[in-house]
């Protein structure tokens, strides 16, 4: 079936449990239940945590609002049977995905909306990828790093490079909350290193009462091309169509233009009259955050004492590879430059390089004091200074990996593209 949302073409199949259908534009696949009932101590489907919030505030029975979930969703957690609905079963994580084909290029806002009168979601192991790539468009896909940050009057936690909305403008009772990798209250869930409020990966942690909230990423996006997201999502009761009879117990994903197609994808308010910014993905960029300077000869492994809330700075430094993951970081470069040494070994750097002050070039040179090894960048990088490889040292992109911001390349070494989707 077609259905015209937001200035995007979709087609939408509902799939059983552990089945997957695919379609030229669409595809919605719903895992079978992961882990077992037996993670909880429950009390008739309410964790009992839960309960006790649940009995603590009167407000969350008598709903001061009761608001559906907007029109438009592509993928509907609630048990119906419409064509883009789909099933969940109490207290256990299951995996969702959808795909669509957005008919813009430019700027477009993929957003998760939350409401759970009775207890709570949790919600993480978020992923888009576009048709052909491997390469997770998400910043901070896995809720690593967050804080809280106060906007219009109004706090909330939130995860690093998510913006977070409400339906009505201003916080529901039991608003969702980011939690650092686990401390969340749910149990945690793990797939082959990612998951949800599992080892580096945080969680979302939502109990909206009476209406929705949510968090989303702006990303510049390509008309025409089919991207896959997928999330990883446990509801402590069943979903249902979110009313007050009902309980309220529903999850929506939404897509669609940004109000800007142009500049940063972070600055990224969607252009929908159903949810209200409260920050948007830029105001969180360093929430909870600290910087570090990297102005001597330090180790990488110095970086790991603290990787959900550091964002290293080179400042005329060298970082030398000594097998620690760069993963977690986000790097920038100030106009005294910066150096990775690998020292015979290898590293990715997943997020995006810039310049520590915008309109101040900052470059970065790849030097190898051992043997062998290689720095593969993946992120699309917009530092404006050079990039040098001296000899014996190897740089390669990968996936959406690219330098094009960079003044200039001087290559003595190796420099890979053939893993660049560029």
């Amino acid at each position: 079936m077609n259905r015209h949302l937001h200035g995007m073409t979709v087609r939408i199949r509902r799939l059983v449990p552990s089945e997957v259908r695919s379609t030229a534009d669409t595809r919605i696949t719903m895992s079978r239940p992961i882990g077992a009932r037996s993670t909880y101590d429950s009390i008739h489907g309410l964790k009992v945590s839960a309960l006790a919030l649940f009995l603590s505030g009167a407000a969350r029975q008598a709903f001061a609002s009761d608001y559906a979930l907007p029109s438009g969703s592509l993928l509907d957690i609630n048990n119906g049977t419409a064509s883009n609905s789909a099933s969940n079963v109490a207290n256990q994580f299951q995996n969702y995905s959808f795909t669509f084909t957005p008919a813009t290029t430019g700027n477009n806002y993929i957003l998760f909306a939350f409401r759970q009168d009775p207890a709570f979601w949790t919600f993480g192991n978020t992923s888009i990828t576009a048709s052909g790539s491997s390469t997770n468009l998400f910043l901070d896909p896995n809720f690593t790093a967050g804080g809280t940050i106060t906007a219009n009057g109004n706090s909330v936690t939130a995860p690093q490079d998510w913006g977070v909305v409400y339906q009505t403008g201003s916080p529901p009772s039991a608003a969702g909350q980011w939690y650092a990798p686990g401390s969340a209250p749910n149990p945690a869930y793990s797939t082959s290193g990612l998951g949800v409020n599992y080892g580096s990966s945080g969680s979302w942690y939502d109990g909206a009462v009476g209406s929705f909230d949510g968090i989303y990423q702006g990303l510049t996006l390509n008309a025409g091309t089919a991207y896959t997201i997928s999330f990883t999502a446990l509801s402590n009761n069943l979903a249902n169509t979110s009313t007050t009879s009902s309980g309220g117990v529903e999850l929506g994903a939404f897509a669609g233009p940004c109000l800007s197609l142009t500049g940063s994808p972070q600055g990224c308010s969607p252009n929908s009259s159903s949810f209200t910014s409260l920050a948007t993905p830029s105001q969180t960029t360093t929430v909870g955050s600290s910087a570090t300077n990297i102005n001597a000869t330090d180790a990488a492994a110095g970086l790991a004492a603290n990787p959900a809330t550091l964002l290293p700075v080179f400042d005329g430094g060298t970082l030398v590879l000594d097998g620690t993951s760069l993963t977690p970081y986000t790097f920038t470069i100030t106009g005294n430059n910066g150096t990775v040494d690998l020292a015979g070994g290898s590293a990715t750097i997943s997020n995006p390089i810039s310049d520590a002050t915008a309109g101040t070039p900052g470059s970065l040179t790849i030097t190898n004091s051992g043997s062998g090894g290689s720095l593969t960048l993946s992120g699309v990088n917009t530092y404006t200074g050079s990039t040098t490889v001296n000899s014996g040292a190897a740089l390669d992109l990968t996936g959406a990996g690219s330098i094009a911001a960079s003044s200039g390349l001087t290559n003595n070494g190796t420099f890979d593209i053939i893993g660049s989707d560029q």
